[in-house]
């Protein structure tokens, strides 16, 4: 396989020689280690790639084809580049149901059924702990989300065509630390603040490249966990690359599995599946303690269940259908309904926040571990997760504490 056609499912890597030997132009590489079985996902964006330079820093920069990109680019840089990759579209993952239905008994059962309450009454709220959720932009100025973003913060954006009514980052903020109002019963981790990072557009897409500057963006201002309800892609290596660097900044990365049935396992997408010590990687389950029908599984590459249908928490206002009809519920118009994996995540990071908030010196792998050893098992309702379970926060707060004495 000769070295462009390469380049379409693998990343280029900048190998060094030696100590003593200079960097050329020549040395750039094309590895093809981590090439899928069946056909690369993940649309490339022409002409665009991504860079890592030594100092770990990113930046996405202009060429015209990788002969061309290597010399024009590379090799006057070569000395300060550490990673080249070229840019890939990711997307939101695609919403299993309509939006605004609820069939639930309760709107408060999310919260009740990882027994929320139980925690917050030991004074456990994820106080001071930075949550940084790197999706589409939030409504900062919502009621249940304005007195939740960190100081300072907006939204960082990353992406020129703003959906400012898209609901998607709203949904998942309040998820993880937003206040109670009428039927919502607040976020997981009230004492949290949410540090925005928006680089997927109006169209519901974004790329591995802003996605990398997003995180970076989060992980710089302090964020201990983020939020990441997004992916789609098989040629994965830059895209990992930027969750290694991460994990080396101490920094927690919550992934939605997915919404298209599929085992991971056999049928691996990225990020979900990257299965990363600094990541956990979450299926949806329901209000019965099943799995979600639409929800991806897996013994190896998802970790573990949380609440992810007919969840409901803030809506972008005046978010409205193609018609011009408001699809925000209640008297004021800032609550919705959603399903899918991506509403399941920020259960799992709102948990994460409360237990780094209770014990601000535990460990990654310990507040990881406590989450995946804390997971409720139901006799008779298995979940195709590695742990079996599904989330529980008290369990996980229990776990912790042990590992703390």
């Amino acid at each position: 396989m000769d070295e462009m056609r390469l380049t379409v499912c693998a990343f280029i890597l900048v190998a060094i020689a030696g100590c003593d030997t200079p960097k050329n132009p020549s040395s750039v590489v094309v590895d093809d280690s981590s090439i899928a079985q069946k056909a690369c996902v993940g649309t490339p964006i022409p002409n665009q790639f991504v860079v890592k330079w030594i100092d770990g820093s990113y930046t996405i920069e202009q060429g015209g084809t990788l002969e061309d990109f290597k010399k024009d680019f590379i090799a006057p840089n070569l000395q300060n580049i550490e990673l080249v990759t070229e840019n890939r579209k990711i997307s939101l993952p695609e919403a299993p149901v309509q939006l605004g239905i609820n069939s639930a008994s309760s709107d408060l059962w999310p919260l009740e059924i990882i027994e929320a309450a139980a925690v917050w009454e030991q004074g456990y709220t994820g106080k001071n702990v930075l949550v940084g959720v790197v999706d589409t932009p939030v409504d900062i100025t919502h009621p249940l989300l304005k007195d939740h973003i960190a100081a300072g913060e907006g939204n960082h954006n990353y992406v020129t065509s703003l959906p400012s009514q898209a609901p998607h980052a709203s949904h998942v903020s309040g998820i993880i630390a937003g206040t109670a109002m009428g039927n919502f019963g607040g976020g997981v981790a009230p004492g949290a603040k949410i540090i925005p990072s928006a680089f997927i557009d109006s169209s519901g897409s974004g790329d591995i490249g802003n996605a990398i500057l997003a995180m970076q963006y989060v992980a710089g201002q302090g964020a201990r966990v983020i939020n990441a309800s997004w992916g789609g892609v098989n040629c994965n290596s830059g895209l990992q690359d930027a969750f290694r660097t991460l994990e080396r900044q101490g920094v927690m990365i919550i992934t939605a599995a997915g919404n298209n049935h599929l085992d991971l396992d056999a049928s691996p997408n990225f990020p979900a599946a990257f299965n990363m010590s600094n990541q956990i990687n979450i299926a949806a389950s329901t209000e019965n303690d099943f799995l979600a029908d639409f929800s991806n599984s897996g013994y190896k590459n998802v970790n573990i269940a949380a609440p992810g249908t007919n969840i409901l928490s803030a809506c972008a206002v005046g978010y409205k259908d193609s018609r011009g009809n408001s699809l925000c519920l209640n008297s004021n118009r800032s609550l919705i309904y959603m399903d899918g994996t991506s509403m399941a995540a920020p259960f799992v990071t709102g948990s994460v926040a409360v237990l780094w908030g209770a014990y601000p010196n535990a460990t990654l792998a310990q507040v990881r571990s406590a989450i995946l050893k804390g997971a409720a098992v139901i006799p008779g309702h298995a979940f195709r997760v590695s742990t079996g379970g599904r989330l529980n926060l008290r369990m996980a707060l229990e776990e912790l504490k042990k590992m703390m004495q």
